[in-house]
């Protein structure tokens, strides 16, 4: 018999992150989404060629969070993904920022994919 899922812990994530996206290759934003006990569901989406541009952002969280409410997704686990360093430039905070508000979904992790590994980063909204 098959133990239940249970909810991943933070170093849990990283790894998990760190595998299935690893260093920047692309610009992308993945979607790891999570049920109502903070279980991993199994997909993932990885969207390519997002624009980092806090006026696109709006439009992008919106449309997920709609994706998110009628797919029955509780919360989710975010990596933004861009080649270049591993901290967030002020206009890709105010991008992720944007993105973070218009979802209306709650974020159990957010993570940098960047050119030399993943970190995780702050998330206004922790579940």
């Amino acid at each position: 018999m098959t133990a239940p899922a249970t909810a991943p812990t933070d170093a849990d994530l990283l790894e998990t992150v760190s595998s299935l996206v690893g260093p920047a290759a692309h610009v992308q934003l993945w979607l790891f989404p999570l049920d109502a006990d903070g279980v991993p569901l199994r997909v993932v989406i990885p969207i390519e060629d997002v624009p980092l541009d806090a006026e696109v952002m709006p439009r992008l969280g919106a449309r997920v969070g709609r994706m998110a409410e009628t797919a029955g997704w509780a919360s989710l686990v975010l990596v933004w993904e861009r080649p270049g360093p591993a901290w967030l430039t002020t206009g890709e905070e105010e991008v992720v920022a944007a993105f973070r508000a218009a979802s209306g979904l709650p974020l159990r992790a957010e993570f940098l994919s960047h050119d030399t590994g993943v970190r995780r980063i702050a998330s206004g909204t922790a579940a």
